[in-house]
């Protein structure tokens, strides 16, 4: 992430201020597994922790994509800080991202095949805002779609991943993407994991062969829950819980004039009707005067929600193990 440093003379930072720099630094430096950070900060000294920790990125030979991440909101004056989460969250973007370019790909491949490669799956590119206040803003998306056309790439649909106690952040999210980036729609994926993760507080005692430990509990996790994502209980091991169960999990699509809210879990089962479709249109992928020029119909593509329970059971399996093997691995 490139960034122009500010001409203008910054004020002395005060006690709290240099606080708040210096934690978001150490987390960035640190990168502990799924952790997130959201601190108040003017735009100028965003600008010192963004050139500070260009500078470590570089030494480490990290690229913007890779984890921990560094986003601002300038409307709201708030440094977020991610750290690599855990394959749950990835797999919760990645799915619907892969349904999602799915679809395009088949309607298009019929109606104008040369528009497809102009749709593009761009992941967590760095994005910056372009109005509505958003101007100063940096974020990445869990995941994003652009347009390529007229020389520019232009947001279209972004993907964000949260728990349920981050949700007001996932709302923030949304009005950058669409007010400050000008995105069609952004879809919010919210999951409640209860009870959250925390690792145990003493060391595991007989621990002998720590690959036979690993194994064990990657067997242990997969035979609780099942395989057609029918249930999604706590997963225990060891008499520790490595993840929660999944309590509820929904989806809600965001345009400018409002949203929808689609039900996927509710009290660790799937939802008693899953949805057909995210009523996300083909259209929303293209920018400007695009699509009326293909002059086609629209499409309302549709939405898998069995394979999507699938695979977050996949990824709820996955997240247990690795929560497992980072702490026997370094205790």
């Amino acid at each position: 992430m490139s960034v122009t440093l500010s001409t203008e003379k910054s004020p002395v930072p005060d006690e709290e201020s240099l606080s708040k720099f210096d934690k978001a630094l150490d987390l960035l430096k640190s990168n502990p597994p799924e952790q997130r950070l959201d601190i108040q900060m003017p735009y100028s000294q965003f600008l010192e922790l963004d050139e500070s920790w260009s500078k470590i990125k570089s030494e480490l030979f990290l690229d913007d994509k890779s984890y921990p991440r560094l986003s601002y909101n300038s409307v709201t004056e708030t440094v977020t800080v991610v750290t690599i989460p855990k394959s749950l969250h990835e797999v919760a973007a990645s799915e619907l991202r892969h349904q999602a370019m799915n679809s395009i790909e088949e309607y298009l491949s019929h109606h104008s095949p040369e528009s497809i490669g102009r749709i593009v799956d761009a992941g967590s590119s760095d994005v910056r805002g372009s109005g509505g206040g958003y101007e100063h803003s940096v974020k990445q998306a869990d995941g994003l779609f652009q347009y390529i056309g007229g020389g520019a790439r232009l947001a279209t649909v972004a993907f964000e991943v949260g728990f349920s106690q981050n949700y007001d952040s996932l709302l923030a999210n949304k009005d950058m993407w669409i007010q400050g980036c000008h995105a069609k729609a952004c879809v919010l994926i919210c999951l409640n994991e209860s009870p959250r993760f925390r690792n145990p507080t003493h060391p595991f005692e007989n621990v002998g062969d720590v690959a036979g430990e690993k194994e064990a509990m990657n067997l242990h996790a997969d035979a609780t829950v099942p395989l057609d994502g029918s249930y999604f209980p706590q997963i225990r091991y060891r008499d520790h819980v490595w993840a929660g169960g999944v309590t509820e999990a929904f989806i809600e699509v965001w345009r400018a004039d409002g949203h929808e809210k689609f039900p996927l879990i509710e009290d660790r089962r799937p939802h008693h009707n899953l949805t057909a479709t995210l009523g996300l249109h083909v259209s929303e992928f293209f920018q400007g005067d695009a699509w009326q020029s293909l002059g086609i119909d629209d499409f309302i593509f549709p939405f898998n929600g069995r394979l999507y329970l699938m695979r977050l059971r996949t990824g709820m399996v996955a997240m247990a193990g690795s929560r497992f093997a980072d702490f026997i691995t370094m205790q």
